[in-house]
């Protein structure tokens, strides 16, 4: 993985840093208030697994400053990753990185900040934390998609005016990070925690809380979590990985505490308005909403016909989503909601049936079910495209 063409430029709106990793330019857009480092911290830390998976060395040309202990972290978090395969899906082999002037690059916004998009997590981490956040950080291509403009300036002006009451800024960035590890064959899933922290350490911000997306009561590898998030720090930033003390139906119950962020709330990628309604996020969110026995206008009411008809119908893949939908499973069963406790089955046996089909699979067949169907479905997938550009 070659780290080259660093730049940073500066424009009426902003400062644009620049690199490229191997063929791929990565790029963050920042407001003005924000002057970014120019060194290769963020582009080796949101490029590692990619080059893990590619079984590539790091390669940084020599005028680039890379921090010495950021370096010594990237080591541990390989050892991490590297046995985790089997629970990422990704056959990720331990690297060396070369090149590069070893030393810290100066910074320019030592403050302490916190990724915020109006989502459970992120409010939560917040409002837990409020007294000790400077700052703000929305990134549109990681809330949202990068061409969605409208909803990311109306969503952008929301946040903003909630985060007036505590007197906190709102920090607009765009950046394509989280498709550099889609480019290279690996999943936003497994490379979050290092493309997340690629963005404070390119503001260089003095501490940068990441929001938990699961609880110490289900320890499941993946790219953000309490073990690894910490180590893509450097001497100027320290990663801090918060809120894996509450359950998210904890967070759900902190956040009603202040309506105004309940008032807020949005989960939603797929951009179909604030939140669609219709997608497994949106739906696990107002299952949860429902069992909690709150309304919150931003989503449209799980009423019994669309539990029956939608939420029944989701189908999980992630051992992540499992875990929300078991609390969601014990909460519904607390308030004796019998409708959306059968819907929430449903999802629970179709997802343990084909996890059962999985782990057969993999014992008597060494994987060999699953890598033909996934044959099947890239080939249909290049048909497809083929088709549609013809």
């Amino acid at each position: 993985m070659h780290i080259s063409k660093l730049a940073v430029t500066e424009s009426e709106s902003g400062y644009k840093l620049t690199g490229w990793c191997n063929d791929f330019e990565l790029y963050y857009d920042f407001p003005l208030d924000i002057k970014p480092r120019l060194c290769a911290d963020p582009f080796v830390a949101a490029s590692l697994l990619s080059a893990m998976y590619l079984n590539e060395d790091i390669i940084i040309d020599e005028e680039w400053q890379i921090s010495p202990e950021l370096l010594t972290n990237l080591d541990k978090i390989q050892d991490i990753f590297s046995r985790w395969e089997q629970y990422l899906g990704y056959k990720l082999n331990k690297i060396n990185i070369h090149g590069g002037t070893v030393a810290e690059a100066p910074s320019h916004f030592c403050k302490t900040v916190s990724f915020f998009s109006g989502g459970v997590d992120g409010s939560h981490t917040f409002l837990t934390n409020q007294q000790d956040i400077d700052a703000l950080l929305f990134v549109k291509g990681i809330d949202m998609q990068l061409e969605n403009d409208a909803l990311f300036a109306e969503t952008s002006r929301v946040n903003r005016e909630y985060l007036k009451q505590y007197n906190k800024p709102l920090h607009t960035i765009i950046s394509n990070v989280r498709f550099l590890g889609h480019h290279f064959g690996v999943k936003w899933g497994a490379c979050c925690g290092g493309g997340l922290s690629s963005i404070a350490l390119a503001i260089g911000a003095r501490k940068c809380l990441i929001a938990s997306g699961s609880s110490y009561d289900y320890i499941y590898p993946s790219g953000t979590n309490y073990i690894s998030d910490h180590l893509w720090g450097n001497q100027q930033t320290r990663i801090v990985h918060d809120g894996a003390q509450s359950s998210r139906l904890d967070k759900i119950r902190a956040i009603a505490e202040d309506p105004q962020c309940l008032k807020i709330l949005r989960v939603c990628w797929h951009d179909d308005g604030y939140n669609c309604g219709k997608c497994e996020k949106c739906l696990r969110t107002m299952a949860s909403l429902r069992a909690l026995e709150l309304k919150v206008d931003t989503f449209p009411p799980l009423t019994d016909d669309v539990a029956r008809s939608q939420l029944a119908n989701i189908k999980l893949y992630d051992i992540h989503d499992y875990q929300f939908l078991k609390e969601n499973i014990e909460q519904a069963k607390r308030v004796n909601d019998e409708v959306l406790l059968k819907a929430l089955k449903k999802i629970q046996t179709d997802f343990e049936r084909r996890k059962l089909m999985r782990d057969v699979d993999k014992t008597l067949f060494n994987g060999r079910i699953q890598t033909a169907k996934q044959g099947i479905f890239n080939w249909r997938r290049n048909l497809r495209t083929n088709a549609n550009t013809s």
